[in-house]
């Protein structure tokens, strides 16, 4: 069998976990990445025993630096030579000022500037599938960021908040405008917020605001479906740059619908990769797929 390839970050825990054992039921080869390879193992054996897939493989990735995302890309490339959904899930909530290995605040690096650069080194093999999706885990926080573009991370004045709703809304802009690069292709890409979930994100935070959330969260299965929902359901082909809240399309706050800004986002994204890796030049990629 022919089966289709779905990569997720953010899968050893809560619903990118949920979201690969759905996935994986559907007889796609499921690929995720880890940090902490001993959880990897146990992730795959426990995706297999909830789905009775066996197509389960997995790659060592820190999305907490750039250098291990682009070697992860790298090694993905040896191995497979086509995509079909890309599920950028991982994220983190730092409830202190902390760093990525590039100098970034971590929750931003994380959350938006490893799926970024990860995405656009990984484009060649979605444009190599029949009907590619690329699918961006964001949430209803954006409507609370205040993104300050002469701080972008959030590194100068931090706030915890505020940090994680700027980066949920740099999931949204991403989206947008990687959605309208791509609309002469076959590739769809589309965001979502999967729901107030019990998640693994809230282990960093104050233990009064953890226990508040968890009273309003819903079971981590009903974030995973939403999630695996748009990877896989046929009711989804053809749907691109929109924000799904929950099961439905949802509404945008007023910066995230800005488009401009959101070209602007994009700009800057590129300018804070290539302030590591300065080779890299995002229309590069998107003049290749339209060759």
């Amino acid at each position: 069998m022919n089966r289709k390839v779905c990569l997720i970050t953010g899968a050893t825990a809560g619903i990118g976990k949920e979201a690969s054992v759905i996935v994986a039921k559907h007889n796609f080869k499921l690929v995720f990445t880890a940090r902490n390879l001993h959880k990897a193992e146990e992730t795959k054996k426990y995706i297999y025993e909830n789905s009775g897939n066996n197509y389960i493989d997995y790659f060592y990735c820190d999305l907490a630096s750039l250098e291990s995302v682009k070697f992860f890309c790298s090694e993905f490339k040896k191995k497979y030579d086509k995509m079909d959904v890309l599920i950028n899930n991982a994220g983190t909530w730092e409830s202190k000022l902390n760093f990525t290995g590039d100098g970034f605040e971590r929750t931003f690096g994380v959350n938006h500037l490893a799926h970024f650069y990860l995405t656009h080194l990984l484009l060649d093999l979605l444009a190599k599938s029949d009907s590619a999706r690329i699918i961006n885990v964001a949430s209803a926080a954006h409507k609370y960021a205040r993104f300050d573009f002469n701080d972008p991370d959030s590194s100068k004045k931090f706030n915890f908040l505020k940090v994680y709703a700027n980066s949920k809304l740099g999931n949204i802009w991403f989206t947008n405008v990687l959605a309208k690069k791509l609309k002469a292709t076959k590739i769809i890409v589309n965001s979502l917020m999967p729901g107030v979930i019990i998640s693994e994100l809230l282990r960093s935070l104050p233990f009064p605001i953890k226990e508040m959330t968890k009273l309003i969260s819903k079971p981590t299965i009903y974030g995973a479906e939403t999630i695996a929902r748009l990877a896989v359901s046929d009711e989804f082909q053809g749907i691109t740059g929109k924000y799904f809240d929950e099961f439905k399309i949802g509404r945008l706050s007023k910066e995230a619908a800005n488009f401009d800004k959101a070209l602007k986002f994009w700009d800057l994204s590129e300018e804070m990769i290539k302030s590591k890796f300065p080779e890299f030049h995002s229309a590069d990629f998107f003049n290749i797929l339209h060759q």
